[in-house]
């Protein structure tokens, strides 16, 4: 294992602390880097459905939440929807900050250990604790993107610990410890199928280890034959373990049909959303965390021509690299489609690097570090934690990142009682589960498979402003239109006749269609009379909606409302300014404008310093 023995128990006893040490420290280091506000527009669909298991008492068989699904929905992460439930606290709707923090840190727990699972295995392979931990942290590094609240997250921990149980089950090992592998690789499973379709991945890397098992144990006979030994290799024991994965993944409500499910997204229509879902798309090669994977694959590329295997090397050595490398050359064609399987080749990647450096230091190449050296893994994380722990404090203070889910805009339709024929943004669908339980059906959600191509193909031409837009919402009955500020739907929908504008915020507007039944709505709002959230870019555009009517007394109102919630709102300093100065209130418009040029410093329009004077000169005229 590359591991020197110490040369007395005692001491064997002092550094086996030591690596315990070293692993938690590792363990705090890694959750550290991944704890960061939440950005997944999943989360809030999980929990709904977790709700909705644990007040019916079983599992839905049929969508409750859409108003346009077609497709059949199997709910197949059902458990960790239940799980995500109880952990953010049981919410009747949206889960407080505090729930959502909660999920954080067992998250962050959970790929902590994950990736220390994962050193752990790469310092078996190379005997080098330095170089373990530096491609843990690379490997988690390059997941970074996939590694939100999501049953995803499930799927990593689980294919880690897969991998690792089916490193261990090729060493020489007693039945006994065989079959206590095996049974863990039973309840793996039987879990990872009742929490995401990612289980198949685990199936195929068993698969891969009696593969290369196979190849090896026929090179071997082909040997034995030509030397006229008699024999036949023993069957592979990877085969009862893929057959022991396969009994643990039919363990799952939905039998064989689980296992089918994945496919769906290739073989039917569904396909159609792996071209226009972000995470599904390839990597862009823009972000720091796809140079962390590109540096991966060049390592796993290299290595192997730098390296070669020893032609002495054992054959559980030769099965391990070339099952590896079946992995690693899989999981990266599949990265290279799709960035979302990044996670799955990083994975596959470290211990496959590590074996190929173990090759570097039995050819001397490299020196092996001193065996059970784990204080500079400790020194390592502390130095990682004491960086990033503002990040992760800031993080758990603030565990979601707000500006991205349309919070006040649902409280405003909620407070209001618009009608619920609404349509929403596809990534906002699973908030609005979350919010509003059911009694209001959202327009589309984040589960993609449930609705047919051509309704997707026509959504996202309609949010994307295309041509039919508006015969798209009307053959869909939409009476309330929920839509994201920075989508080109909204400008058109502002333009338009047929609707008319009752919220704005800086993340998503409210329209209403004009309709007899709406009216009595669009003249409260034309009175102003609407409940609002008491959130500052909410008055800010209620201000400018006023103004717009030529209602300057109540913008001024809302504007000044708006500046007490958020004291460096310049925006709303600046219309203040206006709105004095149309009332010829000059006083008022020099402090505003004032007000306005001192937030913005030296990025101050010259129009801002322009209207100042403008005022002074009216003020001293006056």
């Amino acid at each position: 294992m590359g591991i020197n023995e110490m040369p007395s128990k005692d001491g064997q006893r002092k550094m086996k602390l030591w690596r315990i040490a070293a692993y938690i420290a590792a363990c705090i280091a890694l959750a550290t880097l991944v704890t960061r506000p939440t950005e997944s527009y999943d989360i809030w669909f999980h929990i709904a459905t977790g709700r909705w298991i644990a007040f019916n008492g079983r599992i839905p068989t049929k969508d409750t939440f859409s108003q346009n699904a077609t497709r059949k929905w199997q709910p197949h992460s059902w458990l960790f929807d239940l799980l995500s439930f109880h952990l953010s606290g049981h919410p009747s709707t949206l889960p407080s900050h505090e729930g959502i923090r909660n999920l954080l840190i067992a998250k962050g727990l959970l790929c902590g250990a994950a990736f220390v699972i994962l050193m752990d295995c790469a310092f078996r392979l190379c005997g080098n604790q330095t170089i373990s931990f530096l491609l843990s942290l690379l490997a988690i590094y390059a997941s970074l993107p996939s590694l939100d609240i999501r049953p995803y997250v499930v799927t990593v921990f689980l294919f880690i610990f897969c991998l690792r149980l089916l490193l261990l089950i090729g060493e020489n090992a007693s039945w006994r410890k065989v079959t206590t592998n095996l049974l863990w690789l039973f309840f793996c499973s039987v879990v990872w199928a009742n929490t995401h379709g990612g289980f198949l991945i685990g199936i195929v890397a068993s698969l891969t280890f009696a593969f290369a098992t196979l190849i090896i144990k026929t090179g071997e006979l082909a040997h034995r034959l030509r030397q006229g030994c008699v024999g036949l290799p023993k069957p592979s024991v990877y085969m009862i373990a893929t057959l022991v994965m396969l009994l643990g993944s039919l363990c799952n409500p939905f039998g064989v049909h689980a296992l089918t499910y994945p496919f769906t997204y290739w073989l039917t229509e569904t396909r159609y959303a792996l071209s226009i879902v972000t995470e599904w798309l390839p990597p862009s090669f823009k972000l720091p965390y796809d140079y962390a994977f590109l540096m991966l694959l060049c390592l796993c590329i290299l290595l192997p021509t730098a390296i070669p295997l020893s032609s002495s090397a054992q054959a559980n050595a030769r099965r391990n690299s070339l099952a590896l490398a079946i992995l690693c050359a899989m999981t990266a064609a599949m990265a290279l489609i799709s960035r979302r399987n990044i996670c799955l080749f990083a994975t596959c990647s470290v211990p496959f690097i590590a074996m190929m450096l173990s090759n570097a230091c039995q050819s001397g190449i490299l020196s092996k570090s001193p065996a059970f050296n784990w204080h500079s893994i400790i020194l390592m994380s502390a130095v990682l934690v004491a960086i990033l722990s503002r990040q992760a404090l800031t993080a758990l203070h603030h565990p979601v990142r707000n500006e991205l889910f349309p919070y006040d805009a649902v409280e405003f339709m909620k407070a209001n009682s618009l009608p619920t024929r609404i349509f929403n943004p596809y990534g906002w669908g699973g908030f609005l589960m979350a919010a509003f339980d059911g009694r209001v059906k959202v327009f589309i959600d984040g589960r993609a498979d449930i609705y047919s191509a051509q309704f997707l193909r026509r959504y996202y031409d309609a949010e994307n402003g295309s041509h039919g837009w508006d015969e798209f919402l009307d053959e869909h009955g939409v009476e309330t239109a929920l839509v994201d500020v920075a989508t080109p739907l909204y400008e058109l929908l502002r333009m338009s006749t047929k609707w008319h504008m009752l919220y704005r915020d800086i993340t998503g507007a409210v329209f209403v269609r004009v309709l007899n039944k709406t009216m009595h709505l669009i003249e409260r709002a034309e009175r102003d009379e609407l409940k609002y959230p008491k959130n500052a870019w909410a008055s800010f555009y209620r201000g400018m909606m006023c103004a717009e009517r030529g209602q300057y007394e109540r913008a001024i109102l809302h504007w000044k409302e708006a500046l007490s919630l958020k004291p460096d709102l310049a925006e709303a300093a600046t219309n203040l300014g206006c709105a004095y100065a149309r009332l010829k209130r000059w006083k008022d418009a020099k402090e505003a404008f004032e007000t306005a040029i001192r937030l913005l410093g030296n990025d101050a329009p010259q129009y801002l310093h322009r209207y100042l004077n403008e005022v002074i000169e009216a003020q001293k005229q006056q």
